[in-house]
């Protein structure tokens, strides 16, 4: 992702990684996956790069196990969750999905 930084004065970003499982038992309706600070300066864009790490692509089944299970996973990468809150608006940010055809069960 790149982050552009069109104000008037040096500052930081956090970008954030969410992951939605849609439709899975159990599953959180968003998980934070991954994030990174990085420092923009007056009118540079920086490229962001989050590596999320398969525990962070997993979920906790009703049974308490922790599991990748296959489907499709909701991305969204932005400033913030992606959320409406009427005295922001929308957070900026970009929404793809991600397909997990395998599984595994994760050591706790």
């Amino acid at each position: 992702m790149d982050v552009k930084n069109t104000g008037k004065m040096a500052s930081d970003e956090v970008v954030q990684v969410y992951l939605t499982h849609a439709g899975v038992n159990g599953a959180p309706l968003r998980s934070l996956a991954g994030f990174q600070r990085v420092h923009v300066d007056v009118g540079v864009t920086e490229h962001v790069q989050i590596k999320v790490p398969n525990r962070n692509l997993s979920i906790v089944d009703p049974d308490g196990n922790r599991k990748i299970v296959p489907g499709e996973v909701q991305v969204w990468v932005g400033g913030g969750q992606p959320l409406i809150v009427q005295a922001h608006g929308n957070a900026n940010g970009l929404t793809g999905r991600v397909k997990i055809e395998g599984e595994a069960t994760l050591a706790k």
